[in-house]
């Protein structure tokens, strides 16, 4: 995925997404066409939660023969992104006020973006 693309995803996929919206807005959205573009050797690589195992997402990828890697349960330390998951919580934690609202957290967070990556690599 284009750094541009993981950006727009990273926009916090609203913070909390259920499966539906996962599958439509981010399978559908993004996922898919980059799959096609990259044809049979694409692997999808997510984690297991519990959005990512829905019948509905399961479904969705079965029927766009979007292949997933599979992983062991709770294996945080071989998905990548937990750790900046992990990075990005405990840079929120040092905020001063804490975000209260979603809106606050995104831009806190957007803010951070710029400053570890430069505005030059999001374009």
């Amino acid at each position: 995925m284009h750094t541009k693309e993981a950006v727009s995803v990273f926009r916090l996929v609203s913070l909390w997404v259920g499966a539906q919206t996962y599958r439509d807005d981010i399978l559908d959205a993004y996922v898919r066409p980059y799959a096609g573009t990259i044809g049979n050797d694409f692997l999808l690589q997510d984690d297991n939660a519990r959005l990512h195992r829905a019948c509905i997402v399961d479904d969705y990828l079965q029927q766009e023969t979007i292949q997933c890697m599979e992983w062991t349960a709770r294996s945080p330390d071989l998905n990548p992104i937990e750790h900046v998951w992990k990075a990005l919580g405990r840079r929120i934690a040092t905020l001063n006020p804490p975000p209260q609202i979603l809106a606050t957290l995104a831009t806190a967070l957007q803010a951070m973006a710029l400053t570890s990556y430069g505005t030059d690599r999001l374009h």
